[in-house]
């Protein structure tokens, strides 16, 4: 009787496997509960072009339990991986240090549903450190908004997205997912083998979907592609800020460390490797700090009148590093070659740009620059005939008292080496000194 039951089961689970969407048998499956397999993860991240991630919790605990990892590696679909990362067994230090290098990976396309509400789940199970691993993502592609947007052109997928993750594979795929395991205790050890299964299939279905994406917005026609950039659909960054709770007093607190927020959430510049390598815009708000940093011979150009989102486009055009005191902006809605600048005074504005960005401003470099325009002072100077020559009306006795001049290469504005140059070299060579200490 009992083999006879054991036989039904086993016939009715096939069945119902069955309606089932399944991975390919090809695609491998690692659980990684100690550093023994950390080293494959690793590797595999390496040479990955995308990654299908997924997290789960035990209902009620607020922290992720596992981390699923789904690598497409660089040589395409039939090297794919599944990693199960057991978040309660793994190094914490560790597990930050890697999830934060392929979140900020710009050559890895990440890959989610609702990605920002699992990395939540997941900077809260690593402890402190935890958001500042998660808080930011280049470039991503969600397949909830994705499909949105996609639904304006195919209304067959909008009803699916709607009831959420299962139906939408169905639409795609063919078949839904079995979400039986989804809230099965997922702190218990060891885990059952139909949870390992369900884990690893909720996050490789995030790549099939993807490339269904994919062949969808190819095959469309003309009009369609014109109406959807599916590139910049895929190429998005995602700021993940922590929740808080909107009583009286927390809001109080989080006004007040607003400041802290801006600056911690995101990390969009790079560390140049020279002075010569990094060039600003200014918004209008900080239009003083780009006078400052041309006196001390850096690349600065003014976006007075401008919008920020245009100053935004010009950043990205032209290499810039965007600097602003618009939040908004600082957040990385608008471009990711962004800084929040904190300091009110230009001269700490200054302080605070050359320590930051770790500049270091040569004497040679001083006064290089034309503070009106940003272009490049000649380096051979002018004799007093040659600059009388030029349309700028000077005095007479500028002509007698120097012998001189300089004259800008895009303006053609005329400095010399008066008294007000002296006490500027020495004013600008000043805060260098004490910003570079």
């Amino acid at each position: 009787m009992d083999g006879t039951i054991r036989e039904a089961c086993a016939l009715w689970e096939k069945e119902t496997d069955e309606g089932w969407w399944k991975m390919p048998e090809s695609v491998s499956v690692e659980m990684v509960d100690d550093e023994t397999g950390w080293s494959d993860v690793e590797n595999a991240l390496e040479g990955a072009s995308a990654c299908g991630m997924d997290a789960e919790w035990k209902p009620g605990t607020g922290e992720a339990a596992l981390l699923q990892l789904a690598i497409r590696s660089q040589e395409g679909a039939a090297h794919d991986r599944v990693f199960l990362l057991d978040l309660l067994a793994l190094p914490t230090d560790k597990m930050q240090e890697t999830i934060k290098k392929l979140l900020t990976n710009k050559h890895v396309l990440k890959i989610g549903f609702d990605l920002e509400g699992d990395l939540r789940m997941v900077a809260s199970s690593l402890g402190q450190g935890g958001w500042s691993c998660v808080s930011f993502v280049e470039p991503y592609m969600d397949i909830r908004k994705t499909t949105a947007r996609l639904a304006k052109y195919q209304p067959n997928l909008a009803e699916p997205l709607l009831a959420g993750l299962s139906p939408l594979v169905e639409v795609l795929l063919g078949k839904p997912l079995d979400k039986t395991q989804q809230c099965s205790d997922w702190r218990a050890r060891p885990l059952h083998h139909m949870q390992v299964e369900y884990a690893a299939t909720d996050a490789y279905c995030l790549l099939a979907m993807a490339d269904e994406l994919c062949l969808r917005c190819e095959s469309a026609d003309s009009s369609i592609e014109t109406a959807i950039d599916f590139r910049s659909t895929l190429y998005k960054v995602l700021v993940v800020n922590p929740r808080r709770k909107h009583t009286r007093r927390g809001r109080r607190k989080e006004k007040k460390e607003r400041k802290e927020e801006v600056n911690t959430t995101v990390v969009p510049w790079r560390i140049p490797a020279s002075i010569e390598d990094v060039k600003f815009l200014c918004a209008e708000m900080v239009e003083g700090l780009a006078r400052q940093l041309r006196l001390c011979g850096i690349d600065a150009e003014s976006g007075h009148g401008k919008s920020i989102y245009t100053l935004a486009q010009k950043a990205e055009a032209e290499g810039r590093v965007l600097l602003t005191q618009d939040r908004t902006a600082a957040s990385g809605r608008y471009t990711r070659s962004v800084y929040y600048v904190f300091s009110q005074r230009k001269q700490e504005q200054l302080q605070e740009i050359l320590q930051q960005f770790e500049l270091m401003v040569p004497e040679a470099r001083l006064l290089s620059r034309c503070v009106h325009c940003n272009g490049r002072l000649h380096e051979n100077p002018l004799t007093p005939s040659e600059a009388e020559q030029l349309p700028q009306d000077l005095p007479p006795k500028v002509f007698e008292d120097h012998q001189e001049f300089w004259c800008c290469e895009r303006c053609s504005h005329v400095y010399w080496e008066g008294s007000a140059y002296r006490r500027a070299f020495a004013q600008f060579s000043g805060q260098v000194q004490r910003a570079c200490m």
